[in-house]
Order: C-alpha cells, then sequence, then structure tokens
C-alpha cells in the first residue's frame, strides 16, 4: 500500500508540475516510468482552447503538405513531428487509398480508423511519402483538416490558388470567371486590457469572395506585443517574421490572435501594414481600476457606428492609423492618493433587557470605488439593510 501510495503521489508531481527526471526527489525517480505508463500523452502540448482532457493533447503535428497529381495518380510528401505515439492521418479516402507509403524512407503499415488512412508512429520527426493511383483523376480528394497548409501541382503546373471546403481539396485550379471576381475586405479590432502585463485581443474579420486562395498579411501585431494564442475560422499559421499567413475561402471568417505586452502601456503608435490590410484599426480600451487608474489619449469614435465586436461595445474606442496613436497616461495606483472606498460608519449600540446581546444600528455614507458588496463578519448577524 505505502508503494502504490507513493507512485500515486508521484503521478499527482508529475501532472500538476511537468519535472525533468533530475528535478524529482530521489525517492520518486524510480517510479517515473511506473506511474507515466499509462499517460505517455503527458509531455504533449495541451490546447488551450480546449478543457483540459485525455482529447485535449495534442501530440502529432503535420506541416506543409506538398501533393503533385498527374492523370495517373499522385505524389505527396507530409513532414511531422509526433511528441508522443500517436495516430497522423494521410490524404485519400477508402476510394483513393494511400500506396507505398514510407516514414524517413522505411516502409510503412497504412490502417483504417473511420474511413480514413493513418499511420501509427512513435516519437520522432518524420517525412512521409506516398501515392495515390487512379484511373480518373477525381475532381476533389479528401485531406485531414490537422493539415493546414499544402503546396498543390497538377500536371506539373504550380495551382497558386488552392481551393479547399473543409476536408476536400479541389485538385485544380478555380474557374476563370471564379478569379476574376476574387474580392477580399479586413477589418481589424483590438482590445486591450490594462494589467500587468497588458493583453491584447485582435480580431481580423475577413469577407472573401471568389477563389480559395493563400494570403501573407502583416506583421499582425504593433511592436512591444507578443503573440501568445491564435485560433479562428480559417487554417492560419504566424509566421518568424510577425506576418499572419491565410487560406482564404469564400465566406465571412474571424481569426483571433492574443497577445501580452512586454513593458507598461504608454504610447501606442502603428505602422499599417501593406494592403489588403485596412488604413485603420479599431481599438477599445479597458482599465484596470484595481491596479491603478489611467487617463487615455486619442481619437475617438462611436463603437456602434464603427460595428466594434459586441462584447466590446460599452468600452471606449478610439480610431488608430499611421499618423494617429493611442497614448495611456498612468494614475494612482490601487488606494493611493485617497482614490480607494472611502465609507463613513455612525454606529448605535443597544443592550438587551438580559445583558446577553447586543442590538445594532449602522449608518454607512460614502464612496466604493473597487469593491461592490459589504459583508457582515460573525459574531454579527444581519437582520434587515436598507439603502
Amino acid at each position: 500500500m505505502l508503494r502504490r501510495s507513493l507512485g500515486m503521489l508521484g503521478l499527482w508531481l508529475l501532472l500538476i508540475l511537468p519535472l525533468a527526471a533530475q528535478d524529482l526527489p530521489p525517492p520518486l525517480r524510480d517510479w517515473q516510468g511506473w506511474v507515466l505508463h499509462d499517460v505517455p500523452q503527458h509531455g504533449c502540448p495541451v490546447l488551450s482552447s480546449q478543457m483540459p482532457s485525455a482529447d485535449s493533447y495534442q501530440c502529432a503535428w503535420p506541416g506543409r503538405l506538398t501533393l503533385d497529381a498527374g492523370k495517373d495518380g499522385a505524389r505527396f510528401s507530409l513532414d511531422v513531428h509526433v511528441d508522443a505515439p500517436s495516430w497522423v492521418a494521410l490524404p485519400g479516402d477508402s476510394r483513393n487509398w494511400p500506396q507505398q507509403v514510407s516514414a524517413n524512407n522505411q516502409p510503412a503499415i497504412v490502417l483504417q480508423r473511420g474511413d480514413q488512412p493513418m499511420l501509427w508512429l512513435q516519437p520522432g520527426d518524420y517525412q512521409l511519402h506516398g501515392m495515390l493511383p487512379w484511373s480518373t483523376r477525381p475532381s476533389r480528394l479528401q485531406v485531414p483538416a490537422a493539415i493546414g497548409l499544402i503546396t498543390l501541382s497538377v500536371d506539373g503546373a504550380a495551382v497558386t490558388r488552392v481551393e479547399r471546403n473543409g476536408d476536400q481539396l479541389t485538385l485544380g485550379e478555380a474557374a476563370a470567371a471564379q478569379r476574376a471576381a476574387d474580392a477580399l475586405s479586413l477589418r481589424v479590432y483590438r482590445h486591450l486590457q490594462d494589467g500587468l502585463p497588458g493583453m491584447l485581443e485582435t480580431r481580423l474579420q475577413f469577407n472573401v469572395a471568389g477563389s480559395a486562395r493563400e494570403l501573407l498579411l502583416g506583421p499582425a501585431l504593433p511592436e512591444g506585443f507578443v503573440a501568445i494564442a491564435l485560433t479562428g475560422d480559417l487554417p492560419a499559421r504566424l509566421e518568424g517574421d510577425g506576418r499572419l499567413r491565410v487560406q482564404l475561402r469564400p465566406g465571412q471568417w474571424t481569426v483571433t490572435l492574443s497577445a501580452r505586452s512586454t513593458a507598461s502601456l504608454g504610447k501606442l503608435a502603428l505602422k499599417l501594414p501593406a494592403t489588403p490590410w485596412p488604413r485603420q484599426e479599431i481599438w477599445s480600451y479597458a482599465d484596470d481600476t484595481a491596479l491603478r487608474s489611467t487617463r487615455v489619449e486619442g481619437q475617438g469614435t462611436d463603437a456602434a457606428q464603427a460595428g466594434v465586436p459586441g462584447d466590446w461595445a460599452d468600452l471606449p474606442a478610439y480610431v488608430l492609423d499611421d499618423s494617429a496613436g493611442l497614448t495611456i497616461e498612468p494614475g494612482t495606483r490601487g488606494d493611493e492618493g485617497g482614490q480607494g472606498d472611502q465609507l463613513h460608519l455612525q454606529r448605535q449600540l443597544w443592550l438587551d433587557f438580559d445583558g446577553a446581546g447586543l442590538n445594532v444600528v449602522d449608518q454607512l455614507s460614502g464612496v466604493l470605488r473597487h469593491h461592490q458588496r459589504l459583508d457582515v463578519a460573525a459574531p454579527w448577524q444581519l437582520q434587515r439593510a436598507s439603502q
């Protein structure tokens, strides 16, 4: 029982505080393999957009898929990084089954799971190669949604506008009439939250018409901010230089980029990227009165007319461009300068006839700046309150 208790203690330590082997207490090191035997995914990143569970670990990370489609079939290559033993989905389906598949130039066995061809791979970096034979080239090919970036060529010619709808990839160029109607409208909204550090949420609203295509935008963040999360309706990737690579398809979509400030908030100036980035951005600012008071200077605008997202509509909104920035001037911190809660108490007490207790009437007046409720502490019992 003691040995198992030590093992369970190790399990909690490893799950709550993932330590390197050399950082574990010596009595627990011999138990590490036993504790982690049934949780090989413990070293995988957890998706921040999901609640922590066995399914929220992301252990396989596919890179760019290169696909060369011809009349008799297609050849593909795919780079994959695997953190723990995982299933990795391949392009194709039951009608177009991958053949001659290799992983790092070694033959690999393709298995079927949920009508998808997959490989079971151990941790490591892999270069996957294979072919998809067919007698007649299909108009669309199934490609796993986890693969975000695709390089496609058809009959030896590169397809510059990759058209994709969900997990269906069109094997060819979009129609000429569709390409002629290509259009893109982009609006940029940002929500700046004062704090330590300051937090910046950027929402890119895309209105796309015409063919599917890949676009490189940005840099997506102003100077002084570091990205921490990227989510949205379109496959997207933040490049090392700060630019955002997005695979567009017709429709209205939103991509959200979260970031933190690297220094205290002060003067914010923009250098707007090239088109199709809009010539103006709309910023909403939320102060943190528990931390400090601030005064904001900028070119104000009406949030409703500017189309600010509904959950930011109650905040002051500002227009920022190459010539107009935002200045945040700090005021007092916390309760400094008498800016905290200021209450005045007038109390009357009556002793009970038996001398065992007291009745009290309190009259409170003043200003509440940080707190929204008043509590009666024991041993007192609240009988009635009126405002």
